[in-house]
């Protein structure tokens, strides 16, 4: 054996994790971390804390729109598909209960979330509902 090497089968078995995102007040960091064997997102508390799951089996197995966080912490929207139809819905996690709600139902369109108004009444995003991607 190599000193400081690390074996393949070693390395590859490491969990992953993915778009580790701040809070808007910097207090906590969110990100999907295959720890389980499944994909879930996650809440740390920052600087110091443990990593909280916060999903339990709700969150999309193939990541690619990544998530928002409302500008109070409350809430976390992330983007969907039923089944592998790579139709995205938003779903809102609350980030205290891990309670999951649908915002949209829009079955033969997908939608990403972009960002919350500065009042969190509003979240931009970007949808293909007309035909091509817009904001």
């Amino acid at each position: 054996m190599n000193r400081g090497r690390i074996p393949l089968a070693e390395l590859t078995s490491l969990p992953s994790f993915y778009f580790p995102t701040p809070s808007w007040d910097k207090k906590r960091i969110a990100f999907y971390w295959d720890k389980t064997g499944q994909m879930e997102l996650y809440v740390l508390d920052l600087p110091d804390g443990k990593p909280r799951q916060l999903s339990h089996g709700d969150v999309p197995r193939s990541l690619r729109a990544g998530f928002v966080w409302s500008r109070d912490g409350k809430t976390i929207v992330f983007a969907k598909d039923r089944g592998g139809n790579e139709q995205h819905d938003l779903y809102a996690i609350d980030t205290e209960s891990g309670v999951v709600t649908q915002l949209t139902n829009t079955s033969k369109a997908q939608e990403i979330p972009a960002e919350f108004s500065p009042d969190d009444q509003w979240l931009v995003m970007l949808s293909n509902r007309d035909g091509q991607m817009n904001l």
